[in-house]
């Protein structure tokens, strides 16, 4: 109930902030949350050639930025905004994950610091301030905060993920696969961490995960990620059941790579083909195919 009530807190504050805002500024905000990057970046970009510095447009500038991955331009933005509205909590909260995910995690953690300072209680200022800990390479600290943030989690298995990232970093095995696995039993279907076990390469999966797998695979409720992640999981089993090197790896390492992949991408679709086995569906080789050839960034 109290999660209920926060949640009809926030909504009914974010509408009272729409109404306060230019009409150009609310079509952005409802064309950027529809999907519509394009659209909405030249509204907000018209708007600020004419209007000058808005805070709000600049922060949903910034936030289209982060999801086209423009992390330069989103720095700047947030960094912008802030000096404008300095205890503007949702950019800050903004502009330290894009910190983080271009690696600057000391400035990230002075940035959960002063989050924290404000609400202390706030559970994703909480793990923000733990993610810093990871990129800083201090995880027996970063498990700490993530330990302390399970009591009370509704959903958990974000968490129990992180976790068991953090005890393989620090080579302790036997944790991580008892937190992957906890991961997997705290969301059905949860195919990352499905793949972190068949990451580990010498991992054998019980029968009963194996079924699991492939019910969550062929569940029309299954998000895209999700089956990818099942999907390359259940390849590495098969391949590694044969003795035979995991196509997975190499569509995985072309589908995350920025270097020229045409010949990586031909020999592991090859590969992909060619594994239709009892363990693999068609639907699943499929969608490995589709991951191994995204569809290009318009941007």
């Amino acid at each position: 109930m109290a999660g209920q009530a926060e949640n009809a807190a926030q909504a009914a504050a974010q509408v009272a902030t729409l109404k306060k805002l230019p009409p150009e500024v609310v079509t952005a905000t409802v064309l950027f949350s529809d999907g519509e990057l394009a659209d909405a970046e030249q509204l907000i970009r018209a708007f600020l050639v004419k209007h000058g510095h808005h805070i709000e447009a600049m922060r949903l500038l910034a936030r289209i930025g982060i999801e086209r991955d423009v992390l330069d331009d989103a720095q700047l933005l947030l960094e912008a905004v802030l000096d404008l509205a300095p205890d503007y909590h949702a950019a800050r909260f903004e502009y330290a994950q894009v910190l983080i995910k271009r690696h600057m995690y000391q400035r990230a953690q002075e940035q959960a610091d002063r989050l924290l300072a404000a609400e202390p209680s706030d559970r994703n200022y909480r793990t923000l301030h733990a993610m810093t800990y990871v990129g800083l390479g201090l995880h027996e600290r970063a498990i700490e905060l993530y330990r302390e943030l399970l009591s009370g989690a509704a959903q958990p298995a974000d968490l129990r993920l992180s976790i068991a990232h953090s005890l393989k970093t620090l080579g302790r095995r036997e944790e991580a696969i008892a937190e992957y696995r906890a991961a997997a039993a705290a969301r059905p279907g949860y195919g990352d961490a499905y793949w972190s076990l068949a990451n580990l390469k010498t991992y054998r999966f019980e029968d009963r995960e194996l079924q699991q797998m492939h019910a969550a695979e062929a569940a029309a409720s299954t998000s895209v990620v999700d089956r990818y992640h099942l999907c390359f999981a259940l390849v590495r089993r098969s391949r590694t059941k044969s003795n035979m090197k995991s196509p997975s790896t190499t569509t995985y390492a072309a589908t995350h790579s920025n270097a020229p992949r045409a010949a990586t991408d031909r020999k592991s679709s090859s590969a992909i083909l060619a594994c239709r086995s009892k363990s693999v569906s068609p639907s699943c080789s499929l969608a490995i195919r589709m991951a191994a050839h995204p569809p290009p960034t318009p941007y």
